[in-house]
């Protein structure tokens, strides 16, 4: 099976709904067609992908450790949501339990110079707590948004492109 590419698959939309095969209106338009298949895909498909807790949709990003304590959650998660944040040395591996969660209001309970191993999340950011090694990773896994239908006509792009 060949992958759908969006003008055939707008025309199927239009053989399969009744819709004329050319656009009379604005309302039928191609970019309309293709706003409402992404609005369907945010709003029922993705949880339903969700839902079943499987290891669908997945991704992981390393960031190295250095000055800052500040790492961005990035900008693909649905909803901003992360499955796991632990910590990983220096060749990527995984050490200790993944950090815990705290919530913002009570970072000033939980600050214990010297030691790591929770974090807060502030302004789409993941806030690490404590003195960070240097030459770690410090490791997010999110759940990704589905891609979403460009017009046929955008530059480089047929079928479905990746959400960043």
């Amino acid at each position: 099976m060949t992958p759908w590419l969006n003008d055939q698959l707008l025309t199927s939309i239009r053989f399969r709904s009744g819709l004329p095969a050319t656009n009379i209106d604005e309302y039928f338009s191609d970019d309309n067609l293709l706003q409402l298949l992404n609005e369907e895909i945010t709003a029922w498909l993705t949880p339903l992908v969700l839902e079943m807790r499987q290891e669908y949709l997945v991704n992981t990003i390393d960031y190295p450790i250095g000055n800052s304590n500040q790492f961005y959650i990035p900008s693909g998660a649905v909803g901003g949501r992360l499955r796991c944040v632990k910590m990983c040395d220096g060749q990527h591996n995984p050490i200790g339990p993944q950090l815990e969660q705290i919530d913002i209001k009570d970072v000033r309970n939980v600050w214990i110079p010297g030691i790591w191993g929770s974090f807060y999340i502030k302004d789409n950011c993941v806030i690490l707590i404590g003195n960070l090694p240097q030459g770690y990773y410090l490791r997010m896994d999110y759940e990704m948004r589905l891609a979403t239908c460009c017009p046929p006509s955008a530059p480089k792009l047929r079928g479905l492109a990746a959400t960043p």
